[in-house]
């Protein structure tokens, strides 16, 4: 005997037969899809930069697992969909700062906002896991970067016929500090640097002295000529010269 009632819907209602018809009712559940996406921003002493635009020598590698439906590696700003709504995904990054081009920047900090996480929590070097939703989700890492930079500006005043300027000293101005070799600066070169005590000098030029040295940031001893940066700290420092009275070759 063929079934009362036939098709199909979500939903509905259908009345028992009373004379030995039989209902047969099938009910299909479909998966909801969601997807996902992280996003990385760089705070780098205080100044945000989007991934791709932060300072050359931080990079980090984005790590999903599962990794979803799409072949190769993850990436930052890449929507990677074949989960499903309640699945349970770990969320890591990798991290690298190079120390030839960012000597002394440390990370500080990582912390992960998105979808179905309460606040901006830590992003542990293991990872944290996360709930999907149904449809996108979107995830959000910041890494702090802290680090110490050096400026140093040549100042000349040309007082008694005197001709050079600050471009004299390009490559003539230098911090160094403790063993290591010194470093060289143009004129209103900013470096970054490592942590320490950094000795402040210059090549001389016939014809001039040095002045007077001025530092902001950092702690100066003007009797040492020393520059002083713990971490996160930058320092900007001027050193002015002056002609001599006479002839200046």
């Amino acid at each position: 005997m063929s079934p009362a009632v036939t098709g199909s819907t979500t939903g509905g209602s259908f009345t028992v037969p009373q004379s030995g018809q039989s209902i047969v009712c099938t009910l299909t559940n479909t998966p909801k899809a969601a997807s996902l996406q992280a996003d990385k921003t760089w705070m780098v002493d205080g100044t945000p930069y989007a991934h791709g635009k932060q300072p050359d020598g931080l990079s980090a590698t984005l790590g999903v697992a599962p990794t979803g439906n799409k072949t190769g590696p993850p990436s930052w700003g890449e929507e990677r969909g074949g989960y499903t709504a309640g699945d349970t995904v770990k969320l890591s990054e990798t991290t690298s700062i190079s120390d030839s081009k960012l000597p002394g920047c440390t990370l500080t900090d990582s912390t992960v906002a998105g979808t179905g996480i309460s606040g901006s929590p830590s992003l542990p070097a293991s990872g944290r896991s996360v709930t999907l939703q149904e449809g996108k989700n979107s995830y959000q890492v910041t890494n702090t970067v802290a680090c110490q930079t050096l400026t140093l500006t040549k100042q000349v005043a040309n007082t008694h016929g005197g001709t050079r300027a600050a471009e004299s000293w390009n490559g003539h101005l230098f911090a160094k500090a403790g063993t290591a070799d010194r470093l060289a600066f143009d004129s209103g070169l900013k470096r970054y640097v490592a942590t320490g005590t950094y000795a402040l000098s210059e090549d001389q030029f016939d014809g001039y002295d040095l002045e007077s040295i001025t530092c902001t940031g950092g702690t100066y001893n003007a009797d040492a000529k020393t520059i002083t940066l713990t971490t996160g700290q930058s320092a900007s420092c001027t050193l002015k010269n002056v002609d001599k009275p006479g002839s200046v070759t």
